[in-house]
């Protein structure tokens, strides 16, 4: 099978494709109704006819952690779904992702590993097929015993070509443009923030702390797991120590922050909003998830990423492209000479106002407001909006539904 051949799942999750010369281009295409979007002039999101549209009741299925979780929370705030779904409850579907997942030849899939640009939007294909022989026997047996449907042979069969979906990706087009070739039904909205300071009473004796020195730098992997707690506890002092800075170290779920003796220039926190917390950061040190890059980037933090799985490579990749960060350190290379030469690259007057500049950039974006646009441009004009009574057949399929993602 070609897929053997070109692809390898690493211990992190991620796919590494390796794209043998002796492929010819045409060989690549793994779908046969897989489509090449072309570069299109569109009409601007703000600039589009957004008709009134009465209440819905739209139902938001989110995948991922707290990161990636809160965008979709303050959509949903704002507007006050997944295929198979859509599809038995014969809705329109739009696909709303904190990542790139359509092809393009720009930059690879997330979830890859591909040196050769040739391999780009290869990669997004061979991504696909892997997670689909992953859990294609899980989702047929959801359609045929839950929403009594037909079972597919590939994601891309149902509701048509995935290149008819309306996508919403959620980051900041200042930090990553929208590909050239990417067609009118992909939005990129910016980022998606829910603002949890205004209600957030800090504890006093960080206040003090944050107060009475330089601003620190944060460290935190959130709920990812560190294998080695002391040892990198240990690392992070030491680098402290030799660089001169003070730092706010979030304990998380990994273990951090067990120190031998307390350090004054460290302050160990449990979980506090980002959206507070950075604005007293000179830099953040952290995993790389969306949401957290989102919100340091905003803050006007310079930002090293100790990428753990996923999607979290990507990110530090772009932060460093755009000079707002040191390459990404993997969290298996963590080592006290790369955490000492990320912080002095963080320290660089230049990278600071590389920092400040997107910030500023940013904004004047409002992803919410971008993604609710966006959710209403691709409404299918022929869609009934009007209230109509429930069947009591929907009724008991909505039931179903509840108690099926309730025990998920």
């Amino acid at each position: 099978m070609m897929l053997n051949r070109i692809a390898t799942v690493k211990d992190d999750g991620t796919v590494e494709v390796q794209v043998p010369g002796d492929i010819e281009r045409a060989a690549l295409d793994l779908r046969s109704d897989y489509v090449v979007s072309q570069a299109v002039d569109e009409e601007p999101m703000e600039a589009a006819d957004l008709p009134y549209v009465p209440p819905l009741q739209i139902v938001i299925l989110i995948v991922g952690t707290r990161g990636d979780v809160q965008p979709f929370v303050a959509i949903g705030k704002c507007l006050q779904g997944h295929t198979h779904v859509a599809e038995a409850l014969k809705v329109p579907i739009h696909i709303f992702f904190t990542m790139p997942w359509t092809p393009t030849s720009e930059f690879p899939h997330p979830l890859s590993r591909v040196k050769q640009s040739a391999g780009y939007r290869f990669s997004y294909q061979i991504v696909d097929s892997m997670i689909w022989l992953g859990i294609r026997d899980m989702i047929n047996e959801f359609r045929k015993k839950k929403l009594k449907l037909r079972p597919i042979t590939y994601l891309s069969g149902v509701q048509g070509s995935s290149s008819d979906i309306p996508h919403g990706y959620i980051w900041s087009p200042h930090l990553v443009p929208k590909p050239k070739d990417w067609g009118p039904k992909i939005d990129v909205v910016g980022f998606c923030f829910l603002d949890l300071a205004s209600n957030y009473r800090p504890p006093e004796p960080l206040v003090k702390w944050i107060e009475a020195g330089e601003m620190p730098i944060y460290i935190g992997f959130g709920s990812l797991p560190v294998q080695e707690p002391e040892k990198m506890t240990k690392t992070i002092v030491e680098a402290l120590e030799i660089t001169g800075q003070r730092c706010i170290i979030n304990k998380g779920w990994g273990g951090l922050g067990n120190l031998e003796e307390p350090k004054d220039s460290v302050y160990l926190l449990d979980n506090v909003p980002h959206d507070w917390l950075f604005l007293r950061c000179k830099a953040v040190v952290h995993h790389g998830g969306a949401g957290t890059t989102a919100a340091g980037l905003k803050r006007q933090c310079p930002t090293t990423i100790v990428p753990f799985f996923g999607d979290q490579p990507f990110w530090g990749e772009r932060v460093h492209s755009r000079g707002l960060g040191p390459p990404p350190i993997p969290v298996e290379q963590f080592s006290l000479p790369k955490l000492i030469e990320s912080i002095k690259f963080m320290m660089d007057p230049e990278v600071k106002q590389r920092a400040i500049e997107l910030a500023k950039a940013m904004e004047s974006e409002d992803g919410i407001s971008g993604a609710v646009k966006s959710f209403f441009k691709h409404l299918p004009r022929n869609y009934p909006l009007q209230s109509t009574p429930q069947s009591p057949s929907s009724m008991n399929f909505l039931g179903q539904m509840k108690k099926c993602f309730l025990c998920a």
